[in-house]
């Protein structure tokens, strides 16, 4: 969430105080939407977590993100910067939500530690060549970074989406 919180800074068209204060408004937005959306998937029961998570987690995620790169392209300023980060936020709450739910239920019990542990460094891993590959992006073009994320984060949706129909047309027909 750091790159947002910079760009909304960077970008606003304000005196130095209120850029600080566009980019602190930009995570509390984030945090907010993000935590609200968790809280409200831990209330409704869904039936396909999997595809929830890739169409509404990783794909609006891109989404957002691509939005980003929309309002730096055509300056939309602080409307569509905080329109795109609530899409983003809403998207990390799903992930954040699912993912540890998913595990949960497909690792055996007994292994249920590991599964999470696994989860948890995968990420971290993750966050940190992510951070790695939009740093150095973001010193080229910020539209650049955003975009490397939003496409990535679509196809990781779209791979996952891929791969759920590939096993639905694996599995056997129940009689």
């Amino acid at each position: 969430m750091g790159f947002p919180i910079i760009t909304v800074a960077q970008n606003a068209d304000y005196s130095q105080s209120l850029k600080i204060i566009s980019g602190i408004v930009s995570y509390g937005i984030f945090l907010g939407f993000s935590s609200l959306t968790g809280y409200i998937l831990s209330r409704v029961n869904i039936k396909s977590q999997i595809s929830s998570l890739a169409i509404f987690g990783y794909i609006l995620s891109g989404a957002g993100t691509l939005g980003i790169v929309i309002t730096l392209i055509y300056g939309l300023g602080l409307p569509g910067f905080y329109i795109s980060i609530i899409i983003a936020s809403v998207a990390f709450g799903i992930v954040e939500t699912y993912e540890p739910s998913i595990i949960s239920k497909s690792v055996d019990a007994s292994k249920l530690g590991a599964g999470m542990g696994i989860l948890s460094s995968s990420r971290s891993v993750g966050y940190f060549i992510a951070n790695l590959i939009m740093g150095f992006l973001y010193e080229i073009s910020p539209e650049f970074s955003y975009a490397y994320a939003g496409i990535v984060s679509i196809a990781a949706g779209i791979i996952i989406l891929a791969f759920l129909n590939i096993q639905r047309k694996l599995e056997p027909v129940k009689i």
